[in-house]
């Protein structure tokens, strides 16, 4: 078991100007023992932590410690996992910060509702540490990787910039989960052609762990924020998904 010490440490080590740039992750779980477990996860030279027992003022939260990733229980007794995951995506600063949650309900209704409130992915308990890292690790990747400018469709009502992760329809800012942007940003960029799910596993994900019913689950919540453009982004049965012009 991890001791007081250690999670005092990983609150405080953000503190301390690290030598290499290190994955910042918020966790926030209000059982003692599994928050605990988590920073014994991922306490290695790749992550600098901050764990908190709640969700309570989670945008002061991440003003202050700026995470990467946001790891967090679903179940919690004042402010669930789910209604601090709708404060962060109501944020403008914040909607984009990948999400991870960690919970003990294993049903698919559970976690379908989940990512459509604006989850980027799902474990559940007990949890592979191994399989926590290598996902989490995934998550952050994206945050970092270098996008190179998508080439707008002619005359399309979509815009996609991809230095700011901002989208529009016809001049309408919609705000979508940094999954959703990485899922029209390739389809986009494959405009007319069709995109496998594990292509678009791999491009917004970056995880092997991650069943192709998560990326399903992903295009109906961006259909729907897309509104009548929506429509254009067409399923190819037993394949993928194409975006049309």
């Amino acid at each position: 078991m991890v001791t007081d010490s250690k999670i005092d440490q990983a609150k405080t080590s953000h503190l301390i100007a690290p030598l290499q740039e290190k994955t910042r992750v918020l966790v926030i779980d209000d059982e003692p023992d599994i928050l605990e477990l988590i920073v014994d996860c991922l306490s290695d030279e790749k992550f600098e932590l901050f764990p908190v027992s709640s969700g309570d003022n989670i945008i002061s939260v991440i003003e202050r410690f700026k995470p990467d990733v946001i790891l967090t229980d679903k179940v919690m007794p004042t402010l669930s996992g789910d209604d601090v995951i709708k404060k962060i995506r109501q944020s403008a600063l914040y909607s984009m910060t990948p999400i991870f949650v960690i919970t003990g309900q294993t049903g698919e209704t559970e976690k379908i509702g989940t990512f459509e409130i604006g989850a980027d992915d799902y474990l559940t308990k007990p949890f592979s540490p191994g399989e926590l890292k290598a996902r989490v690790m995934a998550l952050a990747r994206r945050t970092k990787r270098t996008t190179s400018p998508v080439r707008p469709i002619d005359n399309s009502p979509l815009k996609i910039d991809t230095a700011a992760h901002r989208v529009s329809v016809n001049e309408a800012e919609i705000a979508l989960t940094l999954t959703e942007f990485k899922i029209l940003e390739i389809l986009q960029q494959k405009v007319t052609h069709t995109v496998s799910r594990d292509e678009l596993l791999k491009h917004a994900l970056g995880s092997q762990f991650v069943s192709g019913r998560t990326i399903d689950v992903h295009i109906t919540a961006l259909r729907r924020k897309l509104g009548t453009y929506g429509k254009n982004i067409i399923t190819v049965r037993g394949v993928g998904y194409r975006l049309e012009s």
